[in-house]
């Protein structure tokens, strides 16, 4: 293990050990409920570069958090499904979607695929509003059952939502970074890089984008469930156009390059949006310019910042 490798894993394990302690240094309500909410965005966001590092840029993936959401949370309401089991169908649901469509939708590149995954946001928030009678439209999804442990009632506890959010975020992050580091990684890095040459030496280009597709929203659809039992309600609105945007944000801004610059980009800009109070309608007023500001000036993302500090120090 060479020494960025080292400090890679020395920085994952001090953020995993201060995610497990963080309620009981400061157990407030409010604060959990950011971080949780965070961490949904954040698989999210990494599901979103693992996509990218194929040479395709998605602007849809929050449809496929809907999906995740509106399955398990039917299931539930109409069936007595148990959200646990809610959390893997919505999961799979997810992914079986994205596997149909991506065998049609990943064969085309460039300009055209951001605007079909544009579409399909739309689309599906539209679906979600037209299916009336089964997702009540505009009105929504409400008491959407919550999670519980044998008689234990997660209710309106913070904590242990906070704690499941922070398994369900480490698991999602530990799959797909195995999967960049494997042999799989060094195949959608090829397509990356140039599709044509990857092909040219036996890379399936179709098979192993739609493979980083499907991987990004079945995860996607877990945390959409997750969401859905948390905030115990379903709205079309929750799963848009805006915040497929805000999902890329926050890869973009973070870093798109490096693994954990969606994990930074999350953190900042969501802790930002918070901190700052911004109201949803102007949000795409202020991250617009904040992007073009970022994409110029700091090309490799805010994870960049402290390595062109230290050159600049050198200097």
């Amino acid at each position: 293990m060479n020494k960025n490798n080292r400090i890679k894993s020395l920085l994952l394990l001090v953020f995993t050990i201060i995610g497990f302690l963080f309620p009981v240094i400061r157990n407030d309500p409010y604060t959990l409920s950011l971080l949780l909410i965070i961490f949904v965005f954040i698989v999210a966001a990494v599901g979103f570069r693992l996509i990218y590092i194929t040479g395709r840029l998605t602007i849809g993936q929050a449809a496929f958090m809907g999906v995740g959401a509106y399955t398990s949370a039917l299931l539930s309401l109409n069936f007595g499904i148990n959200p646990w089991l809610g959390l893997l169908i919505g999961g799979i649901a997810a992914g079986i979607l994205a596997l149909g469509i991506g065998y049609i939708v990943l064969r085309v590149g460039g300009v055209y695929f951001v605007i079909i995954t544009l579409c399909l946001a739309e689309i599906s928030k539209l679906f979600w509003l037209w299916w009336r009678p089964v997702t009540y439209g505009n009105s929504g999804l409400i008491d959407v059952p919550g999670f519980s442990i044998a008689s234990f009632q997660f209710g309106i506890n913070k904590i242990p939502y906070y704690y499941l959010s922070l398994i369900i975020m480490l698991v999602a992050l530990f799959v797909m970074y195995r999967m960049e580091r494997s042999r799989i990684g060094i195949a959608l890095h090829a397509l990356g890089q140039n599709d044509v040459l990857a092909e040219h030496l036996g890379i399936n280009r179709t098979r192993y984008r739609v493979l980083a597709f499907t991987t990004a929203s079945f995860f996607c659809g877990v945390v959409g469930s997750f969401y859905a039992h948390y905030i115990h309600f379903v709205h079309p609105d929750q799963f848009g156009v805006m915040p497929s945007i805000m999902i890329q944000i926050y890869g973009i801004a973070g870093g798109i390059g490096v693994f954990f610059g969606p994990i930074v980009g999350s953190f900042v800009v969501a802790g930002l949006t918070e901190f700052l109070k911004i109201a949803k309608e102007f949000q795409p007023l202020i991250y617009g310019p904040l992007l073009v500001i970022i994409m110029l000036f700091l090309p490799k993302g805010l994870i960049g910042l402290p390595q062109m500090f230290f050159k600049s120090s050198k200097k």
